[in-house]
């Protein structure tokens, strides 16, 4: 086991403030794909679109964002999460 302290940035649901879960809500690899054709994420060295697709199809428990991607990644990642649930 290895405990570590880190900064990174939690992705939440604004109104109840509950982490976002993932496999909660079935997102699909396709589902991803489809939305990225008409809205191409950003370039982010920190960040690739296999991440975000691993990172939500392949997750279990919250979501969390690196530190290091830029911040217009992120908003990206909660604009495609809120147009796809």
């Amino acid at each position: 086991m290895s405990i570590q302290v880190g900064r990174f940035w939690l992705v939440y649901e604004s109104i109840t403030m509950e982490s976002f879960n993932p496999e909660h809500y079935g997102i699909t690899e396709e589902d991803i794909r489809n939305y990225m054709i008409d809205h191409p994420m950003p370039e982010d060295p920190e960040y690739s679109p296999e991440d975000l697709i691993a990172d939500i199809t392949d997750s279990t428990g919250f979501l969390s964002l690196s530190d290091e991607m830029k911040a217009v990644t992120r908003g990206y990642v909660a604009e495609l999460i809120g147009a796809l649930i």
